[in-house]
């Protein structure tokens, strides 16, 4: 009602048709908060808030595409914007376009190299192009100052395996299960690189 209140006395608010936004996208009406958005961004084209809440909401309907081009224009606004760097790449990633989402991430790591984040999802990125090695680098960058992130000790050990490399898969899958002894996954891939290594009777 605050924000319904707000529009009928000034239609033109961009602030009261972004709020608006926030709250239809908090009650799952996704379509609804993407026209508000938009009747913010027609009001205010360069509302960098309203962007970036108009790329949530189309990343949440899978409108990857709409939410690149809000990263697009955010960064139009300011080239070292991080987090859009960041989340352009996500999207991209979503599209398949992986690529591109290295570029992303690569300038989002200009801004902040001691981003984990940035460093893993460009991994991700450079394992889903076959890119096994430079994404090894990456985890081992995540690794350097973090290093119980079962999740990462598992990726490394997942493109070690495809490199030929299963001994240092197990280790990496060991670490793994060292931090987390419930970490399902890196138990399945420890199985299937002791199997590739001839210890069938440790797999089982």
């Amino acid at each position: 009602d605050c924000c319904n209140i707000a529009l009928q006395i000034d239609e033109n608010n961009a602030v009261a048709w972004n709020n608006k936004g926030v709250s239809l996208h908090t009650l799952e009406k996704y379509d609804d908060a993407v026209e508000c958005y938009d009747r913010a961004l027609q009001i205010d084209e360069n509302y960098a808030r309203a962007l970036g809440n108009k790329s949530i909401t189309c990343n949440t309907l899978e409108r990857h595409e709409e939410a690149v081009e809000c990263y697009d224009r955010l960064l139009r606004i300011d080239g070292n914007d991080e987090m859009a760097w960041y989340n352009k790449g996500i999207a991209l990633g979503k599209l398949e376009r992986h690529e591109e989402a290295v570029q992303c991430y690569d300038r989002a790591l200009k801004i902040d190299e001691n981003n984990n984040a940035s460093w893993g999802n460009k991994g991700i990125a450079l394992f889903n192009l076959g890119r096994y090695e430079e994404a090894v680098e990456c985890y081992d960058r995540i690794l350097q100052s973090y290093e119980n992130d079962v999740s990462t000790w598992n990726d490394k050990g997942v493109a070690l395996r495809i490199l030929g490399r299963p001994k240092d898969a197990v280790e990496c899958y060991d670490r793994a299960l060292q931090i987390d002894r419930n970490f399902v996954l890196s138990w399945n891939n420890k199985c299937r690189a002791l199997g590739d290594l001839g210890r069938h009777e440790d797999a089982i």
